[in-house]
């Protein structure tokens, strides 16, 4: 069995921590006297407000000096500090070694510990989120997009979404294909998309999707699976190719979803490429779906993307049929035919 998938592992892994976690607070919790926990006085209180209004902004306002962040960043990471599971295993160890050298009231340690873990959460848990608005520091829908490969097509499809108004990074390994991309006016990374270096580099605040379009399918497979973390399955997409399609295809729960159009492989592109094909943005003046388009040109045009608004992107894939809008803008690859273009041009102008 050449490839396994660990999808069932890792939600495993994932429900054990958990399970780990909930029973490791019962456990120290459970060393808790009801006593301290009734007698909550102002001084727990006063406390609680000390670390949160006092240290935490003093102890952020020192880190990030000569930081890029800027002042709205350093007042949301000066306010959210939540404790948790170390800081309460923490204060329960520590309890537990003063207590046998001697020390009274040890308990205590702990009960303030608890009253701090409790009350961080409390307040962070209620106020972050608006906080996060208020300070313009949060985007809910990020609509910038990750493209894996830099190669010539690749850079016309960036382009493409760039010219939209929407951000695009490209990732490649060929320093060649990056210096192309850059060239062209674009943003590109020269790394491995699978090494980990790659993730402190990325804005992932502004980016929402992943479009794997290299002609190696398994990575194409792999950065899909990966990236499916940080932006969800529905999310990710990789170009189909030959081998994608026979007895030895990479399995559904393992690669992203297949873009464009399932009969569409990187060979097509390359070969559209190669005979100066051309991504056209239009307006749409009809009503037709990605299928009836299809259909009306055949194998001449590729839709690749429909531009909703200023704020939203929609990626076309070979399981999706939407429907642009009269009005909105249409993305597509276009064979280098005059009488096609000329087709194209009649029905979305």
């Amino acid at each position: 069995q050449r490839r396994v998938s660990i999808q069932h592992i890792a939600t495993f892994d994932e429900e054990l921590g958990i399970l780990l976690l909930s029973s490791l607070f019962i456990i120290l919790s459970a060393r808790l006297n009801l006593e301290d926990i009734t007698n909550f006085g102002l001084g727990n209180v006063a406390f609680l407000a000390l670390l949160i209004l006092v240290a935490r902004p003093l102890a952020v306002l020192v880190s990030t000096i000569r930081s890029p962040f800027s002042w709205r960043e350093r007042a949301f990471l000066a306010w959210v500090a939540p404790r948790g599971i170390v800081a309460a295993a923490v204060a329960s160890l520590f309890a537990f070694d003063l207590e046998e050298l001697g020390f009274a009231d040890t308990e205590r340690l702990v009960s303030v510990t608890f009253t701090v873990v409790v009350g961080t959460v409390t307040v962070y848990a209620l106020t972050a989120k608006p906080l996060a608005r208020l300070l313009n520091v949060v985007q809910t829908n990020p609509q910038g997009t990750l493209i894996v490969g830099a190669h010539r097509w690749a850079i016309l499809i960036a382009k493409s979404i760039q010219d939209a108004g929407f951000e695009v990074i490209l990732v490649d390994s060929n320093p060649d294909h990056v210096a192309d991309a850059r060239q062209a006016g674009l943003r590109a990374v020269e790394a491995n998309i699978l090494g980990d270096e790659l993730l402190n580099e990325l804005p992932f605040e502004r980016l929402g999707r992943l479009l794997a379009l290299t002609s190696n399918s398994e990575l194409n497979a792999l950065a899909a699976l990966r990236f499916a973390e940080f932006f969800g399955r529905d999310n990710v997409y990789q170009l189909t190719t030959d081998r994608s399609r026979d007895e030895e295809k990479i399995r559904e729960v393992m690669r992203g979803n297949i873009l464009f159009d399932s009969e569409m492989d990187y060979d097509h592109f390359e070969s559209w490429c190669m005979q100066n094909a051309q991504i056209e943005i239009r307006e749409v003046a009809t009503d037709f779906s990605a299928k009836q388009l299809r259909g009306h040109f055949g194998p001449a045009l590729v839709p690749l993307f429909i531009v909703r608004d200023k704020n939203h992107l929609e990626v076309i894939s070979a399981a999706s049929q939407p429907k642009p809008a009269v009005g909105q803008k249409l993305i597509s690859f276009v064979h280098p035919s005059e009488m096609e273009a000329q087709r194209l041009r009649d029905l979305v102008m």
